[in-house]
């Protein structure tokens, strides 16, 4: 019988007793009860050790030993017990790492997940279309979390060690999606942008593009935070992003900034600056106010509250209707989404599947609705960057280092473009 070359192997069902098994180098090879659910166990340890022995050219990994027996899904589950207080509860990039690994090796020793593995966890999130700074996060994650292990004695230092040998995929050199450097907004863009927001979300956009604070410092702003003393007023997050590295982290608001923020700041010392709920009360009384009595019917009980403050989610979704309206997303890009929703909600309470053409249609229009966003809307991240730029081309690098609160200014260049008004003027008088 031919070698198998480009097929993988067959997941198959044992007939008498039921069980899923996959044959490698002539011998079976258990995998639990057999399903015909993609997401069952069977399929995801079938997924799980086909991809090993397809990143170990096709043969059988050997594993390791010699060390008290720990699940995988046992040490997360410890990991992510010590990660949520000593990171503040920001670790979304830690529990999708967490996830990968629970879904595919959580049933497996955590001494025998070794660099094939991550490997084959690599491949998962490149047919997942994850983009490859991304997936390179992700892996540096899974590495920060056998280091933790390690440290606790929990697993050898030599499985740290091995997984420190898988770089991940470079640039050019591989499958995964590259995504666009992230680069300033015009600011002629946030003008034509602001008139479609909600005033308080124009206002934080205002005032973000002054001061080029992160979009979460900007959310969870506080009056309590906030130290009016002296002619420039200093604001103190109440966490922020490098916190746990022993870092400071103060913005400061000149005249400019603290004409948009005074109105804010007359509430409770403890309230929310930027809130959502007041978002929503004032567009309930301006829908009350107008003569049309379909736009004044109002729902009695939304399926989602509004929050106290601001998310970075909801800012950037904000700004991201504020685009479509100010630059005229087509209406059938808007409107298609309203129809499946609705063919989707019939079928459900049918209980029948979805027709394949409407999935399809679906499909298409989500793409064609992206390519839009793509060219017409920008995040708020892009206004630290066009205020970074600004600010490098007056004071310099390392004034724009210090007011981005980045502790080494390579950091500091990857959000400030580069000032080639410098380059062209010493060309002008050197070359």
């Amino acid at each position: 019988m031919p070698k198998l070359v480009s097929r993988p192997p067959k997941y198959s069902r044992h007939r008498r007793s039921g069980q899923a098994f996959v044959r490698l180098e002539g011998r079976q090879v258990p995998l639990g009860p057999w399903s015909n659910s993609p997401k069952s166990a069977s399929r995801l340890a079938y997924d799980r050790i086909v991809g090993e022995w397809m990143a170990n050219g096709r043969s059988m990994p050997r594993t390791n030993s010699g060390f008290p027996p720990l699940l995988l899904s046992e040490l997360l589950v410890k990991y992510l017990a010590f990660a949520e207080p000593y990171y503040g509860g920001r670790i979304d990039g830690i529990k999708i790492a967490l996830r990968y690994l629970r879904t595919t090796y959580g049933s497996t020793q955590a001494e025998d997940f070794g660099p094939l593995a991550l490997q084959a966890i690599i491949q998962r999130m490149v047919a997942d279309d994850l983009s490859r700074s991304y997936i390179q996060s992700l892996i540096r994650n899974v590495r920060r979390i056998f280091k933790w292990a390690a440290a606790n004695q929990l697993v050898a230092v030599t499985t740290l060690q091995a997984l420190q040998c898988v770089s991940g995929p470079r640039k050019g050199k591989g499958e995964a999606r590259e995504t666009k450097p992230v680069v300033p907004v015009d600011d002629a863009v946030v003008e034509s942008t602001l008139p479609h927001l909600p005033p308080v979300v124009a206002d934080m956009v205002r005032l973000q593009r002054l001061v080029g604070c992160r979009p979460t410092e900007l959310c969870i702003m506080r009056p309590c935070d906030v130290d009016r003393k002296g002619d420039v007023w200093s604001y103190r997050p109440s966490h922020h992003k490098t916190e746990h590295h022993g870092h400071d982290r103060r913005i400061m608001f000149g005249p400019k900034a603290q004409a948009i923020l005074l109105p804010y700041l007359d509430r409770p010392a403890t309230d929310y600056c930027f809130s959502p709920a007041e978002v929503v009360a004032q567009q309930n009384a301006d829908k009350m106010k107008n003569p049309d009595a379909a736009v004044r019917r109002r729902t009695r009980k939304p399926k989602r509250a509004p929050g106290l403050c601001y998310s970075e989610d909801t800012y950037r979704r904000a700004i991201t209707r504020a685009c479509e309206q100010a630059f005229g997303m087509p209406i059938e890009l808007r409107a298609a989404s309203k129809e499946y929703s609705a063919a989707y909600q019939r079928h459900k309470r049918a209980k029948q599947p979805m027709p394949e053409a409407l999935l399809k249609a679906e499909e298409t229009r989500r793409e064609e609705a992206n390519l839009w966003r793509e060219r017409w809307t920008w995040a708020p991240n892009r206004l630290r960057h066009s205020a970074a730029t600004e600010i490098r081309e007056k004071f310099g690098l390392e004034a724009a280092s210090n007011v981005l609160g980045h502790s080494r200014a390579d950091i500091t260049q990857m959000y400030a473009a580069r000032d080639w008004k410098t380059a062209e003027r010493v060309a002008r008088e050197l070359g």
